[in-house]
């Protein structure tokens, strides 16, 4: 059945955009996810990629044309097929041939060009699907435009689907709880009373699937050809490769001409002798899990990105490991007879899920399913401190001359449009510590490596409906303290309505949870994903204070740091959290 490919939108804030170039002609073969055209917007280049598989029918939209985001920029379908209906006006005659499957009239075939398909939405350019959490309008409701719609679910974020179009919602394609790829229309919308039966009489071509179905095993060989003579790596990530005793193979190379570079090797080389990791420690989210297991793909290896350092599709997609090349090593493992050792090494494992401890349901009680962010939070905080050796090391610190400043500061900063905050210093105070102290930018990577960035994103709690997200400020010791300002103003506004994409999200060296304004002492936070520390942040009061000989009212906040004492001890991790204190009461750098 033919599809229109719409506009796509790179980004919550783009409203339209321009086509540029067209990458292939009609008539051509499109694969799934090939570049069909170039698209200009506002802010960026980028190209459009085909959520379909088929025969490019129609190109709707000429180079130069800007369209809305969503609009229709090209017809895809079998080749031959009668596209009439998706077309109307006057080649709607030719819907002739087509009385077998719909005995659509022409004014219905005219009124079919209404229509309006809502694609499943692109929250950032690193998602893949989304999953509908809860539908918010029902068939017959007239829809606005950027009238959200649906609350969608992906791996790292919950958010709301907007239509792009304004209508009637005539019918819902995807029922909740059903996961689709972005780009598949999940709801119609058009006049009242207009037939649709071209857009849902569809489901009989999902027959021919099974014909696809043959071309999975024909993948299978591909794990074969993947020996390192063929992998493109530079010479350099290759001697470090080989000097660390690391496979390459698998890697996704973010270098020229897809090369692999040492960077690369350095976050996603596996250790050819590191000890398997048993699946149920792996932090995976379902859906990566099942697509690893679908396509045969090992993923214990790698370094989640998603919400508390899960594994992604993407993740699994970039760095999974074909499970074939790891068969060379099971036979080797077989002959060795301490096989009856496994048995005792998973009976703890075993032992080990049972002490999660569960509520008794009762009588009267209310049982409410947690949503999607509910689960992935409560599986992350759990493998979080299960899976790293957690302390803690805490400080009282004098913050008089931090207040003094901050009100120095505010109106001057409230008279630009700058909202300051205690959280600015705090992100600002750590960026600056982050620089000096190697062994707190230091991560576990498996039992026989670490790894040091240089990178310095840091990631800020905030408290949501139903949940905790924690967006990155990227590269925040490159920033001064008016632009964190407006970094820190812009990721809490969008997190508090929904428009976070899962760009804000993963890579952080370290996060600040700040609970000040809770009037709370103390917080003792636990660890977010792979981040070596996090620091919590206690309100701000005065107290009594000691100082040269005298006894003082000053304002005082108690800091907590929770690192992962495997890589980080204490005393390293006490003499960052001196600077970040020190930093609090030195402002010659604000």
């Amino acid at each position: 059945m033919a599809v229109k490919v719409p506009m796509p939108k790179f980004g919550l804030s783009m409203e339209e955009g321009t086509i540029a170039e067209w990458l292939v002609k009609e008539g051509d073969y499109i694969s799934k996810g090939q570049a069909i055209a170039e698209v200009n917007s506002e802010k960026l280049t980028n190209n459009a990629e085909s959520e379909f598989e088929g025969t490019l029918l129609k190109i709707l939209v000429e180079v130069d044309d800007t369209v809305e985001c969503g609009t229709p920029i090209a017809i895809i379908g079998e080749a031959g097929e009668d596209i009439s209906a998706l077309l109307g006006g006057e080649a709607a005659p030719a819907a002739a041939p087509a009385p077998e499957t719909a005995p659509a009239d022409p004014a219905k075939a005219a009124a079919d060009a209404n229509v309006k398909l809502v694609p499943m939405p692109k929250f950032g350019l690193s998602m893949e699907e989304g999953t509908i959490a809860e539908w918010l309008v029902k068939e017959g409701d007239h829809i606005s435009k950027g009238q959200a719609i649906a609350e969608v679910n992906s791996e790292k974020l919950t958010n709301n689907a907007e239509s792009e179009f304004e209508g009637t919602l005539l019918k819902i394609l995807v029922d909740v709880d059903e996961t689709v790829e972005c780009g598949t229309p999940i709801a119609i919308l058009g006049e009242p009373g207009t037939d649709i039966s071209a857009f849902t009489g569809g489901a009989p071509a999902a027959a021919p699937a099974p014909e696809a179905a043959p071309a999975a095993p024909a993948a299978a060989p591909a794990p074969a050809p993947a020996a390192p003579v063929n992998v493109n790596i530079t010479p350099r990530a290759k001697k470090y490769a080989e000097e660390k005793g690391l496979s390459y193979a698998h890697i996704k190379g973010t270098g020229i001409g897809g090369a692999i570079t040492i960077d690369d090797v350095k976050k996603n080389g596996v250790s050819k002798d590191a000890p398997a990791k048993d699946p149920a420690d792996v932090n995976i989210t379902p859906r990566a899990k099942k697509y690893a297991e679908e396509n045969n793909l090992l993923y214990a290896h790698i370094t989640g990105t998603g919400i508390g350092g899960a594994i992604t599709i993407a993740d699994v997609k970039a760095n999974g490991i074909p499970a074939t090349k790891a068969e060379p090593a099971a036979p080797a493992a077989a002959p060795a007879a301490p096989a009856p050792a496994a048995v005792p090494a998973a009976a703890p494992k075993a032992s080990g899920a049972a002490p999660q401890v569960a509520a008794t349901v009762q009588d009267g009680d209310q049982i409410i399913k947690m949503s999607s962010m509910q689960q992935t939070i409560c599986k992350a905080m759990y493998n979080s401190v299960h899976g790293t050796a957690q302390a803690r090391i805490m400080t009282e610190i004098n913050v008089e001359n931090l207040t003094k400043l901050y009100k120095q500061l505010k109106p001057k900063y409230s008279a630009v449009g700058v909202k300051l905050s205690y959280t600015a210093f705090i992100v600002k105070a750590v960026a600056m510590a982050l620089e000096n102290h190697e062994a707190v930018r230091t991560q576990y990577v498996d039992d026989k490596h670490i790894k040091i960035t240089n990178k310095i994103d840091i990631g800020v709690a905030v408290d949501v409906p139903n949940g905790l997200v924690v967006p990155v400020i990227r590269d925040a010791n490159l920033k001064d303290l008016r632009q964190i300002c407006i970094d820190l103003s812009d990721i809490v506004d969008r997190a508090k309505n929904n428009k976070l994409t899962s760009d804000d999200f993963g890579g952080g060296i370290t996060s600040i949870t700040n609970l000040g304004m809770y009037n709370v002492t103390y917080t003792t936070p636990v660890l977010n994903g792979a981040e070596p520390t996090i620091l919590g942040c206690g309100s701000i009061f005065e107290k009594p204070v000691i100082k040269n000989g005298g006894i003082f009212i000053e304002h005082v906040m108690n800091l907590t740091i929770t690192h992962d004492h495997r890589i980080s001890n204490g005393g390293p991790v006490a003499r960052y959290l001196k600077e970040v204190s020190d930093n609090l009461s030195d402002f010659k750098w604000a």
